[in-house]
């Protein structure tokens, strides 16, 4: 079989900023194996914590290169399989799932059954299973696009907006009487708040967003928090109302105004780093008011959850969810998203540097199409 070249977008470990394009061979299969041709995926912040917490989180495992100091960034996407030595799997199966920032990858299946498969390959073993697993997807990308866009931008953060919300009620919102979320321009930030509106008035906490300043207006217009603050407005908050932090942001400057301002402050859930080049370092993190913060997992969580009500439940759930969600994004009468397509290398290329420097619009589903044609 005549290959075209395989080609990844590459990035500097040091500086995420920093990107090559690199060309190689594609690979022999072994007995077993599946050759995936990437079709088209979602870019968001999300990646960009990814990228961030390369290291930290072992996101550069899931698709190690041959060079070490270059990571190629995990997307969430739809792919078909181009080429087969896996009894079970033929040429032109498509799967929904964690994909590499590249053209192609080679995958090991293994449980593959109707609804789709795990990936085997033994680099991937000891990571997070939710991160391994693929689903069976019909039909041809041209059947759905616009509903395959949705699903690769909104089900990633969604099922993880869903998983914080779920838990936060779990623990009655440590008994807080305001839920504040940071970056709540963001998609998973007001996925988060939609969640929370979902319960009953005065069942909930207040939901109060914090964004920058610039965003302020356009954030009150989602209609999904009961307050919108700028983060020059921190110091308006009353300082004696109990209050939960779930930081999106990762920003060292708004979490130590947050811990000052709010004495009654009863947990801090760090999620994400949107505003990744303000995210503390060693040497800048030091004691803060309150309680320190905690790092809130979701492969872990949905794990956990999954083990208490059953992954059958939980994920009809997040699937009722996610519907409900998507309807309300994409209300033709007031879309809170307009999907906007990068086509070919160097739009795809442009489309994850201006999402790192945060020049993605919060309106904006970017999706990519590595393929020209």
């Amino acid at each position: 079989m005549n290959l075209p070249r395989a080609f990844t977008l590459q990035t500097d470990r040091a500086d995420i900023a920093q990107t090559r394009w690199h060309e190689s061979e594609p690979a022999p299969l072994e007995p077993g194996q599946v050759r995936l041709r990437v079709d088209h995926f979602g870019l968001s912040a999300n990646n960009v914590t990814y990228a961030t917490l390369g290291d930290a989180m072992n996101y550069w495992d899931f698709f190690p290169q041959a060079d070490p100091a270059f990571g190629c960034i995990p997307v969430w996407g739809y792919a078909a399989v181009s080429e087969s030595r896996h009894p079970e799997l033929p040429e032109g199966r498509r799967v929904y799932g964690f994909l590499p920032f590249a053209s192609e990858v080679v995958m090991t299946p293994t449980s593959v059954n109707e609804g789709g498969f795990t990936d085997g390959s033994g680099h991937r073993s000891a990571l997070p299973a939710p991160y391994n697993r693929y689903m069976t997807v019909a039909g041809e990308p041209q059947d759905g696009l616009a509903d395959e866009a949705y699903s690769a931008l909104l089900r990633p953060l969604f099922t993880t907006s869903f998983l914080i919300a779920d838990w936060l009620a779990q623990e009655s919102w440590f008994g807080a009487e305001t839920v504040l979320i940071s970056s709540a321009s963001s998609k998973t930030a007001y996925g988060i708040a939609y969640a929370l509106g979902n319960g009953t008035e005065g069942q909930r906490p207040e939901i109060v967003g914090l964004t920058s300043p610039a965003h302020v207006e356009s954030t009150c217009r989602l209609g999904l928090y009961d307050r919108v603050l700028g983060y020059d407005e921190i110091d308006t908050l009353d300082p004696d109302r109990t209050v939960v932090y779930v930081d999106l942001s990762g920003s060292a400057d708004v979490r130590a105004d947050v811990h000052t301002r709010c004495a009654g402050l009863q947990h801090d859930c760090a999620v994400g780093l949107t505003h990744w080049d303000a995210a503390p370092t060693s040497s800048e993190s030091g004691p803060l008011p309150g309680p320190d913060p905690v790092f809130f997992f979701a492969p872990a969580q949905l794990e956990r959850q999954a083990a208490k009500e059953g992954r059958g439940e939980l994920m009809r759930r997040i699937s009722e969810a996610m519907q409900g969600f998507v309807t309300r994004v994409g209300d033709p009468s007031a879309p809170l998203m307009t999907v906007t397509w990068h086509r070919g290398r160097d739009a795809a290329a442009a489309a994850y540097l201006n999402t790192v420097a945060g020049r993605t619009a919060p309106s904006e589903g970017a999706m990519v199409l590595l393929s020209e044609n």
